[in-house]
């Protein structure tokens, strides 16, 4: 599968914090639940794809009007590639509401599949938004494991690495030959691990969630809300869970 160059944007010297959601599915609560804690001048916004669906149509629209207004940047999700020509939502659990508003829909269809964030508060730093992994050797809309990371792990010029789609939370660690999988712990929050960004290796995150994070060994935590938090004065990751209580 034939990928363009990743879209780049340059933050301002004044924004020293990114905060990345992980698959919000229209959340109001979740977002509610994230912002209320990070929202500040130093701090932007940005989400991994699947902004929409589940939800219903005007929850959806609603939502990414919200993202706007925080200037959040995103890139794309398969529930805005699967939108039809007239912006219907694929999988949607109120089906007498699948429309997106126009604009909405409009703007969905023109995210980028990758993302590269640069950032004057931190030369040098660079850090990579994508929904998922293996684009590049012809699956679209893979899950990702461990072995999906060490597969792409040489073809992506970036110091981090954040990612969706599989709704669950976790950090890879570089580890001799191979990587290292540290989940975050999905029970009543704030739940969190955190990581240096290391110098000349890479780190791939898993942003789980906001609207329903999930592990295979455990099931699904609808109740919380997941994302990733990025300091750049310090280079260190963390992966939170909040409740939306």
């Amino acid at each position: 599968m034939f990928l363009p160059p990743p879209e780049t944007h340059t933050y301002p010297v004044q924004i020293t914090r990114l905060v990345v959601l992980g698959d919000p599915h229209g959340d109001h609560a979740g977002l509610d639940a994230v912002v209320d804690r990070e929202a500040s001048p130093e701090t932007a916004f940005a989400s991994v794809g699947d902004n929409v669906g589940y939800a219903k149509g005007s929850t959806s629209s609603s939502f990414v009007r919200r993202l706007w207004d925080l200037g959040a940047r995103s890139v794309l999700g398969n529930h805005e590639d699967w939108l039809s020509l007239e912006g219907r939502l694929a999988i949607c659990l109120d089906r007498s509401d699948r429309e997106l508003e126009p604009e909405v829909s409009a703007w969905a269809k023109e995210l980028p599949r990758e993302l590269l964030c640069e950032f004057h508060a931190a030369p040098g730093l660079r850090l990579l938004l994508t929904h998922t992994l293996d684009a590049r050797q012809g699956m679209k809309w893979p899950y990702v494991d461990r072995a999906t990371v060490h597969r792409v792990s040489e073809e992506l010029a970036a110091d981090l690495i954040v990612f969706g789609h599989t709704h669950s939370p976790r950090l890879y660690h570089p580890e001799g030959e191979g990587w290292r999988e540290e989940l975050l712990e999905l029970s009543e929050g704030p739940a969190a691990i955190q990581a240096p960004l290391p110098r000349g290796q890479r780190l791939f995150a898993d942003a789980g969630s906001l609207a329903r994070p999930s592990h295979r060994e455990t099931g699904d935590a609808y109740h919380l809300a997941t994302y990733l938090r990025v300091d750049l004065a310090t280079r260190r990751v963390e992966l939170r869970a909040l409740s939306k209580a």
